[in-house]
């Protein structure tokens, strides 16, 4: 089981991987984080996510896993950005490709 998730980029993708991953029962907690705090707050009204933050040092520390749904030109800063503040040999980042269009 995954104690804390962390999804930078709670829209259309990763929210549904945040919603299916709590109906199969295999999170406990569920961090979001973004630049658009309207859209934070209604994912966590909808239980989307437990709570949000928009700085993404806060949003993975105490992470077991983060997915970044993020474009794929933002990926490669919020995989380093990320990866400098998880717990060491602790957290999986996991990028989550972008849908086809």
């Amino acid at each position: 089981m995954i104690k804390q998730l962390t999804i930078i980029g709670v829209g259309l993708i990763g929210g549904s991987l945040a919603r299916a991953l709590r109906k199969a029962g295999a999170v406990g907690e569920i961090v979001g984080t973004g630049r658009n705090v309207a859209h934070l707050q209604q994912a966590q009204e909808l239980g989307v996510i437990d709570r949000y933050t928009t700085g993404l040092t806060k949003a993975v520390q105490g992470a077991d896993m983060v997915f970044l749904a993020v474009p794929v030109g933002a990926m490669e800063r919020y995989c380093v950005q990320s990866r400098r503040n998880c717990r060491p040999r602790r957290c999986s980042l996991t990028p989550v490709p972008p849908r086809a269009a």
